[in-house]
């Protein structure tokens, strides 16, 4: 099981202009003043390229988070019941990017997006 460490602040209702109690989850804000502060051009040039299969497009990741397979297994399981119209893969993938694992000593990191988001800093 994960347990999550909450900052709480009081803040005041732009609202009503009453008091709250806001919970801050802090990996969402840690790291943030490290951002470059730029705008960046989008990604283009994707559209017309042929999709691939969840296993497929993360393979190249199996260096960076060794359990990915075990993980797209399970995601995909949990992604057979579509009612959008998402593909099997397209909602793994979504599942698989915020899903999140219990933390073992030698893979600290828990999720698929912590994993990127170190990576990529």
């Amino acid at each position: 099981m994960i347990y999550r460490k909450f900052t709480h602040k009081r803040c005041e209702s732009k609202v009503t202009g009453g008091d709250l109690l806001e919970s801050v989850n802090p990996r969402y804000i840690s790291g943030i003043g490290d951002e470059p502060r730029q705008v960046l051009q989008p990604i283009t040039g994707y559209v017309h390229e042929p999709l691939l299969s969840l296993e497929e497009t993360c393979e190249p990741l199996v260096n960076v988070v060794p359990s990915l397979p075990a993980h797209i297994w399970v995601a995909k399981q949990n992604s057979k019941a579509l009612e959008d119209d998402l593909t099997q893969d397209e909602s793994a993938a979504i599942r698989l990017y915020t899903m999140e694992w219990d933390h073992i000593p030698e893979q600290p990191l828990a999720s698929v997006y912590m994993h990127l988001n170190r990576t990529l800093k």
